[in-house]
């Protein structure tokens, strides 16, 4: 009697609930539907990175001895990323039954393909990340040797003496070793030669000071464009570097080179992650059907719609039999209690869940089953 006076203050307490809150309901109805199809487009593109990933690796590697065998490693990672997150699921769904051997070999199938996947994008992205910091590296040595030509270019134009262009030089001297008696200054054997011939010389050296002025100054210029030509970088690795930063100021001193060879398996693992335990997480924000809300006096048959229906019920109204002779503290198995009184797992879960919350049942697990008692 008292399973019986369970029952019925339970499904009461539903049926108020059911119709005093209906346009709550649908509200969080409307909700669960836009969630569930942001999981599920969610779910869908990180499966398929995760397959490119595999796709694109398989290809890489087969497509060197022939296409034919690229295009069998191809369809091997196709296979392997849909098998992937079912095999989890699978996996979960047995371990929760207690079905440990079948829990066994699905989670090994899934863990096989997971190793193959993160094997493939790991390498991808450790290819990728290297690459690019590679190509930054690169870019900030040829940048500090173009500033270092820079520099040592206009030190040397600092420390030339002042001279007047090279064109104006080079017309007084012409001026000067044409006169008579001059003969280029090679001899300095007259009057002539002893006026002319050391302002002759002056004029070489200032020549050759405008000359090189004007060497340094495209030395100048060509350094500054080859340094512009390139993106300035702080760092070849800006990731690794903040997160070293970051570490040594908590106290974790860690090189950033070391760092950066860690850095790829982050993103792995997110994918990893997010690709293996897709279908679990599709199925956890699967919005629950919503009941119509009914009249009262029609409350008692609506109430049973995701329960069994037994011909002999208690006599006050209470709930099927099924319910009533499982409510005994014994461990029950609640697949077998579905394949019995024909209803689904999870509704049969929704209803012993209600009873829970609204304090009427105790159910406790344990590895014969699920034990179910009143409160």
């Amino acid at each position: 009697m008292a399973v019986f006076s369970i029952s019925a203050r339970a499904r009461q307490l539903l049926n108020s609930r059911r119709n005093s809150n209906n346009h709550l309901q649908a509200k969080s109805s409307s909700n669960d539907a836009v969630s569930y199809h942001l999981v599920l487009f969610a779910t869908v593109l990180l499966v398929m990175a995760s397959m490119g990933f595999a796709a694109f690796f398989g290809w890489l590697l087969g497509s060197q001895y022939s296409p034919l065998l690229g295009c069998l490693m191809v369809l091997m990672a196709v296979g392997i990323e849909i098998a992937k997150p079912f095999s989890i699921r699978a996996s979960i769904a047995a371990l929760q039954e207690w079905c440990l051997m079948p829990a066994l070999v699905l989670g090994m199938a899934g863990l096989v393909a997971i190793a193959f996947s993160a094997s493939a994008e790991l390498s991808l992205n450790a290819m990728m990340r290297s690459d690019f910091v590679a190509q930054r590296t690169g870019g900030l040595e040829f940048r500090d040797k173009a500033s270092q030509r820079y520099l040592r270019a206009e030190q040397e134009l600092t420390s030339l003496a002042p001279s007047r262009p090279s064109a104006e030089v080079t017309a007084e001297l012409e001026g000067l070793l044409l006169l008579p008696g001059v003969d280029g200054c090679k001899l300095i054997n007259g009057p002539v030669t002893q006026k002319i011939c050391p302002r002759v010389a002056e004029l070489r050296a200032e020549s050759g000071r405008a000359y090189r002025r004007a060497e340094l100054l495209g030395e100048l210029k060509e350094a500054e464009a080859e340094g512009k030509s390139v993106p300035a970088v702080a760092a070849s690795d800006p990731g690794a570097t903040a997160l070293a930063a970051y570490l040594g100021a908590l106290g974790v001193p860690v090189a950033a080179d070391k760092l950066s060879l860690w850095l790829p398996l982050i993103a792995v693992l997110a994918l990893q992650l997010g690709s293996s335990t897709s279908a679990l997480l599709i199925q956890a924000m699967k919005p629950m059907p919503m009941n119509a809300a009914v009249p009262a006096s029609q409350a008692k048959e609506t109430s049973r719609v995701d329960c069994p229906i037994d011909s002999e019920t208690d006599s006050n109204g209470g709930f099927p039999r099924w319910l009533a002779e499982s409510v005994n503290g014994t461990a029950v198995s609640l697949r077998k209690l579905s394949r019995q009184t024909g209803i689904s797992k999870s509704a049969l879960h929704r209803e012993l869940h209600r009873l829970r919350d609204a304090g009427l049942l105790v159910i406790n697990a344990s590895p014969a089953g699920t034990r179910l008692s009143s409160a």
